[in-house]
């Protein structure tokens, strides 16, 4: 810093020029601005310092009362959860005993129309059934409805030829595999359960099935008619073998 007057170097904290005797006013605004940050700086001092004392009479057990609180409320609401799930499955069953001829026209226009997908996510969102006296027997169409999806949801968004990640290529291979055999090993147990015995409604439903999936694999998978016969005899890694050795060829 230099004087104004003279131009001789100042220092800040001289109040006048050594050179000519000019007032420095720098010195002096210094002088006021260290002054108001002392006072600033004690005022906020005896505030924090009150404040540690008003926080330790008072707020500190309210604090711990206030997160036992939470903690009460975190454990009721998570006991909560299962009967308010309770509670919904209940409020779904009695409208769907008080709707059931209604549900159960839909349903089976769903499946006689081949909306199989429809009928599929109205059974795993609102619990519906084509038929009530055969519920059980439903079970394989649901089943091989859930891993047909899979199986489409796998080759058709999940995979992506272009995208040279061979992780990721491995996990859709391995869910597509996965998904086609349970499809085929869920029919082969069709006529083997004693407990489910499906209709010759839900028997076509899944024949459908099947054969929307032996298409979906010739097409998206590379398969030739002969691997679609020996796919039933095929365990989950000869399956895993066959569509990755298919899809890599078509890539080639």
């Amino acid at each position: 810093m230099k004087c104004k007057n003279c131009g001789a170097p100042l220092n800040l904290n001289v109040k006048f020029c050594p050179n000519c005797g000019t007032p420095n006013e720098e010195a002096a605004k210094h002088i006021k601005d260290m002054e108001n940050y002392g006072r600033k700086f004690n005022q906020t001092r005896n505030r924090v310092v009150g404040n540690s004392k008003w926080f330790v009479e008072y707020i500190a057990p309210l604090t711990s009362m206030a997160i036992a609180v939470v903690i009460f409320a975190v454990s009721w609401v998570a006991s909560a959860d299962g009967f308010g799930y309770t509670l919904a499955d209940a409020a779904n069953s009695s409208y769907n005993r008080r709707h059931k001829t209604q549900i159960q026209s839909t349903m089976n226009e769903y499946i006689d129309s081949g909306k199989y997908e429809e009928a599929y996510f109205a059974n795993s969102r609102r619990e519906w059934q084509p038929d009530f006296d055969d519920e059980r027997g439903w079970d394989s169409f649901y089943s091989v409805m859930y891993d047909y999806n899979r199986l489409r949801r796998c080759i058709t968004a999940d995979f992506d030829p272009a995208q040279d990640n061979e992780y990721l290529a491995q996990n859709v291979y391995s869910g597509a595999a996965e998904a086609v055999y349970n499809i085929f090993d869920e029919y082969e147990r069709l006529d083997r359960s004693s407990y489910r015995v499906p209709s010759q409604k839900c028997r076509e439903a899944v024949e459908n099935i099947i054969s929307d999936t032996k298409l979906f694999l010739k097409a998206y998978c590379n398969l030739t008619d002969d691997d679609i016969i020996n796919l039933p005899s095929l365990d989950r890694n000869g399956v895993l073998t066959l569509i990755t050795g298919r899809m890599n060829d078509a890539q080639k």
